[in-house]
């Protein structure tokens, strides 16, 4: 039996009868100090430390335990059943240490990721090494932190299945996004589906690594707005979340006549506004006026202004009118009154028009209290 372990034996049995801080203390140094030296440990002086730490987990305060995961967290030769205890500590001060630095196997680390909270997972992402196995279960969480942490940690190897699982979630986090691309495994076709959400900085660096070609750009962003339209579906009639969705095609020069006929013909009548006004850099409510103004007279002008060519102007009166309550069938006048006006204005006019309005917008307001009189 190793001397050293033999005298210290009695003082720690000694130690774990006790009950105060200062001897929970003292007992978790020496267990510390046991596996740090690496002492060579026979069958039956393995068996009594397990009685000694199984007492010392189990009835000892959060700091003490604490203490035992930080100095155990790089020992070599501790028992798998108490880094595994440690790990698994309702405390997330107490696993942080183990589960960053301790010798634990990869079924180890998923049953934590699995059965624990966001701090836990947090500490695993924060590994030096982390396999694809341990990173599919923490992108699995679906916690946006613990899976940027993954995707800035060039420790983690990501398989393309959680890559896609990191791409799609980035199209709403910025932080993730980021570390994104420095991922090695990030590919072209991962890198154009992920492009249109990027700040423009960031679009650049992905230019500059791929040189992604004009036309799968163009492609990528028909798909963005799809994927982005879908996802506010239900906020359609919300002022505010429209307003951002407008935001977000402003910063990517994506307000075109041909996305607002998009907007409109998947029922965005709210967000079809917000994007007029912002082209027109008139009022929302006036714009509202305009668009719902009977025979188009008004929305002519917007269109004209936006050189927006006669086929889509059309389009955008006929879609607009189904905004309008009980609106099923345009009345063919209208349509008629419509296109009359979009030909009896050009673009220039148009323009000095529009900038009359900003001037005195009192004919607008006044038809707006007409309209909710």
């Amino acid at each position: 039996m190793n001397v050293t372990i033999s005298q210290r034996l009695p003082e720690m049995f000694s130690l774990a009868r006790e009950r105060s801080e200062e001897s929970r203390v003292r007992l978790a140094n020496i267990l510390a100090d046991v596996f740090l030296e690496n002492s060579q440990l026979n069958e039956r002086e393995q068996l009594l430390l397990n009685e000694i730490i199984d007492e010392l987990i189990g009835n000892t305060t959060t700091q003490v335990r604490q203490l035992l995961a930080h100095r155990l967290a790089k020992a070599e030769n501790v028992p798998h059943r108490v880094l595994l205890s440690l790990a698994c500590d309702s405390e997330a001060a107490v696993a942080i240490p183990i589960l960053k630095n301790a010798l634990l196997k990869d079924d180890d680390l998923i049953y934590v990721v699995e059965a624990h909270g966001h701090d836990h997972a947090l500490a695993v992402a924060e590994r030096a090494l982390i396999s694809e196995a341990v990173v599919d279960a923490l992108v699995a969480t679906g916690d946006l932190d613990v899976m940027t942490t993954v995707a800035e940690n060039l420790g983690a190897k990501i398989s393309p299945r959680a890559m896609h699982v990191l791409i799609e979630a980035a199209r709403f986090g910025n932080k993730l996004q980021e570390g994104l691309l420095l991922r090695p495994e990030l590919t072209l076709d991962m890198g154009v589906q992920l492009y249109w959400w990027l700040e423009s900085e960031m679009r650049r660096a992905m230019i500059k690594r791929f040189g992604i070609p004009s036309g799968q750009v163009e492609e990528a962003l028909e798909q963005s707005i799809n994927d982005l339209l879908t996802n506010v579906e239900a906020d359609r009639n919300d002022s505010m979340a429209m307003l951002k969705v407008a935001e977000w095609f402003e910063a990517r020069g994506a307000i075109t006549s041909k996305v607002m006929i998009h907007c409109l013909r998947m029922g965005f009548f709210k967000l079809f506004d917000i994007l007029l006004a912002k082209k027109t850099t008139l009022d929302i409510p006036m714009v509202e006026t305009m668009v719902a103004e009977d025979g188009g007279r008004p929305l002519s002008v917007l269109c004209r202004a936006m050189d927006v060519d006669k086929p889509s102007f059309v389009s955008i009166f006929l879609l607009s009118r189904g905004a309008r309550p009980g609106e099923q069938i345009v009345n063919p006048r209208e349509l008629s009154q419509a296109i009359s006006a979009y030909d009896r204005v050009d673009a220039p006019t148009a323009r000095k028009i529009i900038d009359s309005w900003k001037k005195n917008p009192n004919f607008i307001l006044d038809r707006l209290k007409q309209v909710l009189q």
